[in-house]
């Protein structure tokens, strides 16, 4: 039987290497024994990989998925460093300019602007008076 999206069986999963290195991850935990259970395991990630493609690539939105047959196969493209990290040449990791300045002012004990300061204190107001009766515990019941 033809599947009805012929995008979804053009799509090339064998030389995908981000789509492989997360099956054989999904494999190791399905049942090496059961051919049947590794089937249907390597079918669902390839129809979860590919409704992930097609949400990244923007063809799909909340509310009116595509109709992914009608898209092209995608290929998925390396997440590059934002331009505005911060070069670290004493061993420190690099991050970007507004984290590293969190930072900096955490570790300073300093407030971070934005944040909404939060006393460390209970409800100084006294407790309201109790009007109901204590529930009956399952040993009184009994004997009533």
């Amino acid at each position: 039987m033809a599947s009805p999206l012929p995008a979804f069986d053009q799509y090339d999963f064998d030389h995908d290497a981000t789509f492989q290195s997360g099956l054989a991850a999904i494999l190791a935990r399905t049942d090496a024994a059961d051919p049947s259970a590794r089937a249907r395991a390597t079918t669902k990630a390839k129809q979860f990989y590919y409704h992930k493609l097609q949400q990244a690539a923007g063809h799909a939105t909340a509310s009116a998925p595509a109709t992914v047959g009608a898209v092209a196969a995608t290929t998925v493209h390396e997440p590059t460093a934002p331009a505005d990290t911060n070069t670290a040449a004493d061993d420190e990791p690099a991050y970007p300019a507004t984290f590293a300045e969190i930072v900096k002012l955490v570790s300073e004990g300093k407030p971070v602007p934005g944040i909404r300061d939060i006393p460390d204190v209970l409800n100084t107001a006294p407790p309201a008076v109790s009007r109901m009766a204590a529930p009956r515990k399952p040993w009184e019941q009994a004997s009533s």
